[in-house]
């Protein structure tokens, strides 16, 4: 990915992860429950633009 910075790659990365992982509906609570951040650290990023070149 290039352009992205390494903790956009990183926290793709640990999303898709997660999204395979988690049987049923994902939410940011499952995210939290299940990752190895709170649910807020899931929630922001997905507030913010994602910068594409």
């Amino acid at each position: 990915m290039v352009g992205v910075n390494t903790w956009q790659s990183d926290f793709m990365i640990e999303i898709i992860d997660l999204f395979l992982s988690i049987k049923g509906k994902v939410n940011f609570l499952q995210l939290g429950r299940y990752g190895d951040h709170q649910e807020q650290r899931y929630r922001n990023p997905f507030e913010k633009t994602f910068h594409r070149v």
